[in-house]
């Protein structure tokens, strides 16, 4: 009996994709002085962790912040030139609304790189069951400026990280 010819092993171009988005966010992270944690097994709904840093001491805080990345054009709905809608999942809000640390969901297109930031504080926002989220892209954007907000919403130090 012949043998079928075997399809070669792939990987499909969403891998490549979310991986792109998690190297930008890295990026950033670094760039605003902060340490990437990132998880490299078994991701159910979180890519990394941020750890909060004093530029001018070196000095890291202890204060964490849980980071999904999402990334893609999937993730832009009715985009305009001040704001677009993040197609929520409900088992993701689901998931992040029972972590222990607060999360930073972070929305990123590639090819130029822009990044949106969505909170754990915000989730209470879909409790009228609506999946949309409308994300302002002036008041929302996850860039070097974020620093400020991160260190307003991280987990204060010496509150334990389990």
């Amino acid at each position: 009996m012949p043998r079928s010819p075997r399809r070669p092993k792939s990987l499909p171009e969403s891998s490549i994709t979310g991986q792109k988005g998690i190297n930008i966010i890295e990026r950033i992270v670094l760039d605003m002085g902060c340490l990437w944690i990132p998880r490299t097994q078994f991701d159910a709904g979180i890519d990394g962790y941020i750890e909060l840093r004093d530029e001018g001491t070196g000095t890291v805080s202890g204060g964490h912040i849980a980071v999904q990345s999402k990334c893609g054009p999937s993730y832009f709905k009715n985009e305009n030139a001040e704001d677009f809608t993040y197609q929520l999942d409900q088992r993701d809000l689901d998931y992040w609304s029972r972590a222990n640390l607060p999360v930073l969901v972070i929305i990123c297109r590639e090819p130029d790189e822009a990044c949106y930031f969505w909170t754990s504080d915000h989730f209470r926002v879909v409790s009228d069951g609506s999946k949309g989220i409308k994300i302002n892209k002036a008041k929302q954007r996850f860039d070097r400026n974020s620093r400020a907000e991160l260190l307003r919403r991280a987990t204060p130090p010496g509150s334990g990280f389990y």
